[in-house]
C-alpha cells in the first residue's frame, strides 16, 4: 500500500473559512494526500470559501450545504464517502509533510478503524481510546485529565468508511460539539481500535477568542463527550485544570476551565435527556 495506489476521500466542514491560512491548509492536503473526492459540507459561506476549494480541487469537489449542527454535518459528510478510508481535516489545520505516508502502516491493520494525528511540538505518544462505559477509571481521569482519557479530536483524523454503520444518526445529528468523542467511543465499543499518534503532525491555526467562544458553546449545547463520561468526572477534571492554570497565572486557560466546570452541567443535562429519548 502506497500513496501512489491508494486514494481516499477528504471531508472538510466549512463556514466562512476563507481565512489567511486557508490556502495553506488546502495546498498541504493537495500535496500530501491522494485525494479521490474532496467533500465540503458548508454552512452557507459568503466569503468565497467554496470557490477557493474549487481552485485547488476542481472536479474532485463534492459540495453539500447545510445549516445542521456539527455532528450532523460530519454524518452527512461520511454518507458521501465512497473510499475504504477517508479523512476529516478541519479548515484551520495544516497537515505537515509525511502525514499520509506515516499513516499507511496503521491502515494495513484490520483492527484499526481510527487514526488521529497530533499537533506540532506535541508529546510523541500513541494512545488507545478507551470506552468509559466499560473501562472507566477515576485514577486515569485524576492523573491525566478528561482529554487524555478520551483522546478524540477530528481536527485531522483518518477513519474507515464503515464507521458510519457504528454511530446512531439520531443522536449524532443533535450534537453541536463532542461528536469526535462519540464517534471514537463507538469504534472502541464495536471492538476496534482508535489510536492517536504524533507521527501525523499538523499546525492548528486558532485564537484565544475562538477557544473561549467554543467553550461557551460547549457548556450549553448537546455534547457527545457526555455519551460515556459522567458529569462528576468531567467537572473534577476541569476543576483541577482550572486550579493548575490559575496557579501558573494562565488567565485565559483558567477562564476556559472554570466555564467548563460550572457551565457543563447545562450541556450534561441536555445530552442526558437526549440519550434517554433515543
Amino acid at each position: 500500500m502506497s500513496p501512489q495506489d491508494l486514494e481516499i476521500d477528504v471531508v472538510m466542514l466549512t463556514s466562512n473559512s476563507n481565512k489567511p491560512w486557508f490556502k495553506r491548509v488546502l495546498r498541504a492536503i493537495k500535496e500530501e494526500v491522494p485525494v479521490h473526492h474532496f467533500i465540503v459540507v458548508d454552512g452557507y459561506s459568503t466569503d468565497d470559501t467554496v470557490e477557493v476549494v474549487k481552485e485547488f480541487f476542481g472536479d474532485k469537489l463534492v459540495l453539500l450545504r447545510t445549516g445542521r449542527p456539527l455532528g450532523c454535518a460530519r454524518y452527512l459528510g461520511m454518507k458521501l464517502v465512497d473510499t475504504e478510508w477517508f479523512a476529516f481535516i478541519d479548515s484551520d489545520v495544516e497537515i505537515l509533510p509525511g502525514w499520509f505516508k506515516s499513516a499507511l502502516k496503521y491502515m494495513k491493520d484490520e483492527r484499526i478503524w481510527g487514526i488521529q494525528g497530533s499537533f506540532w511540538k506535541s508529546q510523541r505518544r500513541i494512545l488507545l481510546t478507551q470506552s468509559p462505559r466499560k473501562d472507566f477509571s477515576w485514577n486515569i481521569i485524576l492523573k491525566y485529565g478528561i482529554t487524555s482519557f478520551y483522546g478524540a479530536d477530528t481536527s485531522h483524523v483518518l477513519m474507515r468508511r464503515d464507521v458510519i454503520n457504528l454511530v446512531d444518526p439520531k443522536f449524532l445529528c443533535y450534537l453541536e460539539c463532542g461528536e469526535d468523542a462519540y464517534i471514537a467511543w463507538k469504534i472502541v465499543e464495536a471492538g476496534y481500535l482508535y489510536i492517536k499518534t504524533s507521527e501525523l503532525q499538523a499546525v492548528h491555526y486558532s485564537s484565544p477568542q475562538t477557544s473561549l467562544r467554543k467553550t461557551l458553546h460547549r457548556s450549553f449545547s448537546y455534547n457527545g463527550l457526555f455519551y460515556a463520561v459522567p458529569y462528576s468526572a468531567y467537572a473534577i477534571s476541569s476543576a483541577i485544570r482550572f486550579l493548575t492554570s490559575l496557579y501558573k497565572r494562565r488567565i485565559h486557560e483558567s477562564l476556559i476551565y472554570l466555564i467548563n466546570t460550572l457551565g457543563g452541567v447545562f450541556s450534561y443535562s441536555k445530552t442526558k435527556y437526549l440519550l434517554l429519548k433515543s
